[in-house]
C-alpha cells in the first residue's frame, strides 16, 4: 500500500485496499475454521473416540 500510494493514484490505493480486506477476510475465516476443528480434533483424541474423529477429519477434508 505504501508503494502503491507513492507511485500510484486515488483509484490504485483504493484497489489494493480492498483487495487486502477481501484476503484479511478469506484469511480469518480459515483460520477460525481450522481452529474450531482442532479444538474438536483434540477432544475426540483426548476421549478416544476415534470413530468421531474419522468423521472430524472426514468432513475437514470434505469441507477443504
Amino acid at each position: 500500500m505504501f508503494v502503491v500510494g507513492q507511485f500510484g493514484h486515488t483509484f490504485d490505493v483504493s484497489g489494493v485496499s480492498i483487495g487486502s480486506q477481501i484476503m484479511s477476510l478469506i484469511t480469518n475465516l480459515f483460520l477460525g475454521l481450522t481452529t474450531g476443528v482442532t479444538v474438536l480434533l483434540g477432544q475426540y483424541l483426548g476421549s478416544k473416540s476415534y470413530r468421531d474423529l474419522s468423521k472430524n477429519i472426514g468432513g475437514l477434508l470434505f469441507y477443504f
